[in-house]
């Protein structure tokens, strides 16, 4: 397998990524701190507050809450525990395009 990321950005790399592919599930997020075995982000919910989020060896969690416990595999349910309104956009634009989807099967 090749890679164009370097060791050194491979934590930031794929948390960019991640980030980036949630769309207008979050309004933004800014890339902080990184090193060889983690990177950080601060994530802007839509409810207008932000929280931090890590990825390391041990997968997602929130920086910011008093309970750093908990790791997530992946951002998505690690964002949807903390955004109600992270559900219901993500929820909105899967419908939209499972709606865009039918109306192209069916001709219309």
């Amino acid at each position: 397998m090749t890679s164009n990321a370097s060791p050194s950005s491979f934590y930031r790399d794929e948390l960019s990524r991640a980030l980036q592919e949630q769309g207008e599930a979050i309004i933004s997020y800014r890339l902080m701190e990184s090193s060889l075995s983690s990177a950080s982000a601060e994530v802007q919910l839509l409810e207008a507050n932000s929280v931090i989020v890590a990825l390391s060896l041990g997968g997602y969690r929130l920086v910011s809450q008093v309970q750093t416990s908990m790791s997530y595999e992946t951002v998505e349910p690690l964002l949807a525990s903390v955004s109600p309104l992270y559900g219901v956009k993500k929820d909105e634009s899967l419908l939209a395009k499972l709606n865009a989807l039918a109306q192209t099967g069916s001709g219309a």
